[in-house]
């Protein structure tokens, strides 16, 4: 896993107070499955977000952490492929 997706991992994993083991993390390979992963944490569930605030929020990390805008990627883009995320 490159250093990109490590800070994104971490982000997250401050964002929503979640802990993700490194397996789990290197079988993200999408902004959807991360959200999709994200919004079934128990401890997420328990906060009561709806699945458009995790989506803003780790959006917000993607963009902060690849200096790309929201507009050039869809939940289906393969980080390291289509985001070059190394």
């Amino acid at each position: 896993m490159g250093l990109d997706l490590v800070e994104i991992v971490m982000r997250t994993e401050e964002e929503f107070d979640i802990e993700i083991s490194d397996p789990e993390a290197e079988a993200i390979k999408t902004p959807g499955e991360l959200i999709n992963f994200v919004k079934t944490r128990p401890e997420v569930v328990r906060q009561e977000l709806k699945e458009e605030e995790i989506r803003n929020r780790i959006w917000s990390i993607l963009e902060d952490e690849l200096g790309i805008k929201r507009e050039e990627w869809t939940d289906n883009s393969r980080f390291i492929e289509d985001m070059n995320a190394g």
